[in-house]
């Protein structure tokens, strides 16, 4: 900071301020630190609340670099008093969890104020700071008369962990006396924090359709018999968030086992869900709809179910880039069935699920695979006959070649042959590359390249640039 500042300085900086343009106040912001410190923390809380969100941002950068944490998260954790403005409030929580955990003790002096909307401000702020040097304080706000302020308390204990953070959690999770949202919250955390709790301790959690869900994701943290049996009952449950929940919790116990065992496991929940038609049609009308971690779960375990009508329904949730991976990744683990699937389906299928679907045949490579692809390099669009053209290249089909070689009016270029047959390479090629000379120029040039790279690729030889 500088010890001094012209008048003329300091009056420019105090008008951009108070300027009507966001661009000017910000500016005037990224100055304030020149005023005598006092001051320029004043301006930079009142900042705070500015409409423009650039400001705000500006505010919380410089007082985090103003150098005096201590009178900084005073002037902060006096801004949470400001009802009016919520956005004052919500960077000054920003701004506390930036500067870190020197502000801790102070925010927990703070917690005897009157008012359950600081206190859980508070709380929210220690929780994002994440400290465990706020653990005891958040053990005792457990105990806050308002619900709300315990419930952020339990959420706090999730992020700041510790062996007093558990049990604390557990005690308030499973006292059927406390307030629903704490032990809500209380479970969120335990699961969280990956803690194993028995089903001896969860039995009444799981019967109240409010807590149910969160009691079975802490389940997915146990391996014995007993909490998978409660999961896979779960399934059958009329909560959709409490069977969801068992989904997502049996998925993790299975991807810690292997061999045997894993096998063992998933051929029971397989048998669990087909013996459950109603919960795969719901997961199935769903899919296209649920948020992404629901969807991410759904895909998962539809495709371990493997049931035909699942197939289809990840094809189109492939559609969104954010699970394209995963939706295409689990179709590919169905080999046969997702072939017949797609077969069976295939006149109901729009250019895009039969572009996706031509990758994925690439893979399984059955008979009804090759036809659909050979099929495909006629399609109307172009993609669907590049991704056709791709995966028969990939899965090694000669028939694709020849189907190629049969264009009509090809012109084969003179001398070519005499090229390609001096490298060593059987006659055929030589017709590719005239066909793929023939496309270039018209509307179907790709498709003759991708029908070249396919011949070069059964044939081994390089992917040559210009020609890809």
């Amino acid at each position: 900071m500088m010890p001094e500042i012209s008048e003329r300085e300091r009056d420019s900086i105090l008008a951009g301020l108070d300027s009507s343009d966001d661009e000017l106040r910000r500016l005037a912001v990224e100055r304030v630190l020149e005023l005598p410190n006092r001051e320029a923390i004043r301006h930079l809380v009142s900042s705070l609340g500015d409409s423009s969100w650039r400001v705000r941002k500006a505010s919380v950068e410089r007082l985090v670099a103003s150098g005096e944490p201590g009178v900084v998260a005073d002037a902060l954790i006096a801004a949470f008093s400001d009802g009016e403005n919520p956005g004052r409030r919500n960077s000054a929580v920003e701004a506390l969890v930036a500067i870190g955990p020197s502000v801790v003790p102070q925010l927990v002096d703070s917690l005897d104020n009157n008012d359950a909307d600081i206190r859980k401000l508070i709380v929210d702020t220690i929780a994002g700071i994440g400290d465990q040097l706020g653990q005891l304080a958040m053990i005792d706000s457990l105990g806050d008369l308002d619900p709300n302020v315990s419930a952020a308390a339990a959420d706090a204990l999730g992020a700041i962990g510790g062996v007093g953070a558990e049990s604390a959690l557990l005690t308030c999770a499973i006292d059927t006396g406390k307030e629903q949202l704490l032990r809500l919250s209380s479970l969120r955390s335990l699961a969280n924090l990956e803690i194993a709790v028995g089903v001896p301790d969860l039995r009444e959690v799981l019967e109240d359709p409010v807590l149910a869900a969160a009691g079975y994701r802490l389940l997915g943290n146990l391996d014995d018999t007993l909490a998978i049996e409660c999961l896979l009952k779960g399934l059958e449950g009329r909560s959709r968030a409490g069977r969801d929940s068992a989904m997502e919790a049996l998925l993790r116990v299975l991807s810690r086992r292997d061999g045997i065992e894993l096998e063992s496991l998933a051929t029971q929940i397989r048998e669990a869900a087909r013996s459950l038609p109603r919960l795969l049609a719901s997961a199935i009308e769903r899919l296209p709809d649920a948020d992404l971690a629901t969807q991410l779960t759904l895909v998962q375990f539809l495709g371990l179910v493997g049931e035909p009508e699942c197939v289809i329904a990840i094809l189109e949730a492939g559609r969104d880039e954010a699970i394209a991976e995963i939706a295409h990744a689990t179709l590919a683990e169905l080999g046969d069935v997702s072939e017949i699937a797609i077969d069976r389906s295939w006149e109901r299928l729009d250019s895009v699920m039969r572009r996706d679907a031509c990758h994925l045949l690439g893979g399984t490579a059955g008979p009804r695979a090759i036809e659909r692809l050979l099929e495909s390099l006629d399609a109307a669009d172009g993609e669907q006959r590049s991704a056709a053209a791709e995966a028969l290249a990939a899965c090694g089909c000669a028939e694709a070649t020849v189907g190629a070689c049969d264009y009509p009016g090809r012109v084969v270029p003179n001398g070519l042959d005499r090229q390609f047959q001096a490298v060593g390479h059987d006659f055929r090629v030589f017709h590719i590359v005239g066909l793929a000379v023939n496309y270039a120029g018209h509307q179907q040039h790709v498709f003759g390249q991708r029908v070249l790279l396919i011949y070069l690729v059964l044939v081994g030889m390089p992917r040559i640039g210009h020609l890809h």
